[in-house]
């Protein structure tokens, strides 16, 4: 039994560095596209999210191999949670803010177990009825 958790654990490892560099590669051209819209609908607070974001998942996946497991698997599912929330707050539906509040139970089952799962989903559906 031993065994099968330590290589539960050790797969889990694996996915949350991936998910980490995948997230960096894709917040490059991410935060580029939502900088460009400067230019058309001018400074919005959510270009500030993006920005701090970004930097909060760039320091992360360079600090890796030093944080602890559990502050990584955190942080994935919070800035999954936040790019939801920030999105569907400041631009509704439009933003599809509701597609990463309904990822971020799914990568909390996978990184954190059920309770983390469970935690992920209820914060996404306090979030829903707050906001939308």
């Amino acid at each position: 039994m031993e065994k099968i958790s330590r290589d539960i654990f050790t797969v889990r490892h694996m996915i949350c560095n991936w998910v980490l560099i995948v997230y960096s590669i894709l917040a490059v051209p991410l935060l580029v596209a939502s900088l460009y819209r400067v230019v058309i609908i001018g400074w919005q607070p959510l270009m500030i999210a993006h920005l701090l974001l970004a930097i909060g998942i760039w320091s992360v996946t360079l600090l890796r191999d030093s944080l602890p497991y559990g502050f990584r698997a955190i942080s994935i599912v919070v800035v999954m949670t936040l790019i939801g929330a920030v999105g569907l707050w400041q631009l509704g539906l439009v933003a599809g803010g509701i597609a990463s509040l309904v990822a971020a139970p799914a990568i909390a089952t996978i990184l954190l177990g059920i309770r983390g799962g469970v935690y992920a989903a209820c914060a996404g559906f306090l979030i829903t009825v707050a906001i939308g």
